[in-house]
């Protein structure tokens, strides 16, 4: 029953009826319907889609459940979400909560791609952090769970209909731990004992899998094992942490002076010998916990603890921390200090909560608090003023953000916001938001 190579078939990675995607489970009622449960993916785990077909093969209908544990990221080009694994387009004249997706296909090919960071069960590449366009070329990038690796995947519909194909990641090796983690083919021979190796793979030959001589050795201490990454709208990867900034340009310092961000096979070359380092000009920050980047507003937003805010919640993970200095300065590199904001704190069922999740999108910047209060503060991203918050009514309660980068907004062409929200052990909420002038409402203390 289905058809043969079933999600992979014709164009692959698009969903129609019978191309069925790993199945695990099929059933019969009285009536000789067919009943098909379907996972997500080759690991097996969370069941995700469930199909029903008449006893003839004629495509009935089918659930889903999408979003477990991971959040979603907008393409504003077509106006499609992606998740770590699904494609969804998207109709947004529909204004009932959560009837404006669908599901449109499966970005993963286990066959094709075996090395595909998202198969890394220890690290759990789960959390999407953007659809970025670069040169003509389109580029999702995830983020594992703690976001101390990052993973981007092109598209080729030519070659690999709407699946996604490895093309690039900065990860974090531990030569002695390798045989029961992820296996990394063609490691240098010198990345032996318990010692941590940082590198940067880049697919120079463009067939999505690391070949000899494809992976950078990164310098120790360079930050994005700390949890602190983000990637601009031009493709640049930053990383932070309390010594310094580390921009990894995409195309390498050959893109300052007009040179292209792709190499020939149409991946993005980032190179560790041509980082960009930038120091803080007030050395103020114990702990360096989230950074977002923003060229076009020669603007870095930097959030984490200080002296004299210190962290005093009982949250040991996914926390942005009570401060949040804007700098402006890339282009010239010298760093200036623009305004600093503390973020409220916020006693809920007897904890005190403060911000886990930072994200930027037009002229705003969106703070998520997280377990339990659900709700997102919106700044001005120009003066740090506070605009309101984000709750969701009666919709999606009792969950929590547990992931570093588990807050992702942005803005359609139309001027609305999406903003979207992970939530541990439930599907990604979604935020419709269109500003309007009016009172600006008191910081909730």
């Amino acid at each position: 029953f289905g058809e043969r190579f079933g999600i992979l078939s014709k164009t692959v990675g698009l969903w129609a009826p019978r191309k069925l995607m790993y199945p695990t489970g099929i059933g019969f009622d009285g009536l000789g319907n067919i009943y098909v449960a379907q996972a997500n993916g080759p690991m097996g785990w969370a069941p995700i889609r469930l199909e029903s077909y008449t006893a003839k093969g004629d495509f009935r209908w089918s659930v889903d459940n999408l979003g477990a544990i991971e959040t979603a990221v907008f393409d504003p080009a077509t106006e499609d979400v992606f998740g770590s694994h699904a494609h969804m387009s998207m109709d947004f004249s529909k204004t009932d909560p959560g009837t404006e997706w669908n599901f449109k296909g499966y970005t993963l090919n286990a066959y094709k791609y075996p090395q595909d960071s998202r198969f890394d069960l220890g690290r759990n590449f789960s959390n999407p952090y953007g659809i970025r366009h670069l040169d003509g070329h389109k580029f999702l990038f995830i983020s594992n769970a703690g976001t101390t690796s990052l993973a981007w995947y092109r598209f080729d519909p030519e070659t690999d209909g709407i699946t996604a194909v490895p093309t690039g990641a900065m990860r974090v090796f531990n030569a002695k731990d390798a045989v029961n983690e992820f296996p990394y083919p063609n490691v240098p021979s010198t990345w032996t004992g318990d010692k941590r190796f940082k590198f940067l793979w880049t697919d120079e030959d463009g067939n999505g899998n690391i070949a000899a001589g494809e992976l950078q050795e990164d310098s120790p201490g360079r930050g994005y094992d700390d949890g602190v990454l983000c990637v601009d709208s031009e493709g640049d990867i930053w990383t932070a942490n309390q010594a310094g900034i580390y921009r990894y340009l995409a195309g390498g310092t050959a893109r300052l002076t007009g040179g292209p961000k792709m190499g020939p096979q149409g991946v993005p070359i980032y190179k560790v010998n041509e980082r960009i380092d930038y120091k803080l000009p007030d050395n103020d920050f114990s702990l360096v916990k989230r950074i977002e980047a923003d060229p076009t507003g020669d603007a870095l937003y930097i959030s984490g603890d200080t002296a004299s805010h210190p962290d005093n919640t009982n949250e040991s993970y996914a926390q942005a921390g009570r401060v949040l200095k804007k700098y402006t300065g890339i282009a010239t590199g010298k760093l200036s200090l623009a305004y600093t904001l503390i973020f409220p704190q916020i006693m809920e069922t007897s904890e005190l909560r403060g911000p886990g999740n930072l994200s930027i999108a037009g002229d705003y910047l969106f703070a998520a608090h997280r377990k339990g209060l659900e709700l997102v503060h919106v700044f001005r991203k120009a003066t740090g003023e506070y605009v309101g918050e984000l709750t969701p009514g009666p919709f999606n309660k009792n969950c929590f953000d547990d992931q570093a980068l588990g807050l992702r907004a942005f803005q359609r062409n139309n001027g609305e916001y999406l903003v979207f929200y992970q939530r541990s052990y439930g599907p990604s909420m979604m935020y419709r938001w269109s500003p309007m002038t009016e009172t600006q409402p008191k910081i909730p203390q």
